[in-house]
Parts: structure tokens; C-alpha cells; sequence
């Protein structure tokens, strides 16, 4: 199967919750999404304003956090992810 090369940016910000640190916001921008290829994205810790904020419980933390994410098809039903 051939997929179709789509590159699109795609922003938001979602809350997750612990009890030890209290409510943490965390926005997620998505700056490549290539299927089957990779997604290419940056995270960063936010207010409840969308405000840089310091990583909870993290003395030094990056302000943000650029990830990529490889796909390599080993079989046609195994993708190894790296």
C-alpha cells in the first residue's frame, strides 16, 4: 500500500493531572506528521493561560521539547519505532 506524503501543523493544549504536583497544562505543537515516515513535534509546560510556565517538580527543565519520531517497516505487520 502507498501512502500519501501530508505535512500539516496541528497546535494545542491538553491538561493532565497528578496528585503529587497538582494540575499541569501542557501545549503541544505538531510540526510534521509524514506518514508513514515520522512526526516531528515540540512540547512545552503552559499556564492555564498558555503562558511558559517551569516544569513541575524539575529544577532545570528545557523550555521546550523537540521530539521525532521514526517509522521503519520491518514486515507488513511490524513497524519499528525510533
Amino acid at each position: 500500500m502507498s501512502a500519501k506524503r501530508r505535512t500539516a501543523v496541528f497546535r494545542g493544549i491538553g491538561i493532565g493531572h497528578t496528585s503529587k504536583l497538582g494540575t499541569m497544562h501542557v501545549r503541544a505543537e505538531y510540526l510534521t506528521i509524514d506518514p508513514p515516515r515520522c512526526i516531528v513535534y515540540t512540547q512545552q509546560f503552559v499556564d492555564e493561560r498558555e503562558q511558559l510556565a517551569p516544569a513541575p517538580g524539575a529544577e532545570t527543565w528545557p523550555a521546550t521539547l523537540l521530539t521525532t519520531v521514526l517509522f521503519t517497516e520491518e514486515t507488513p505487520d511490524r513497524t519499528r519505532v525510533t
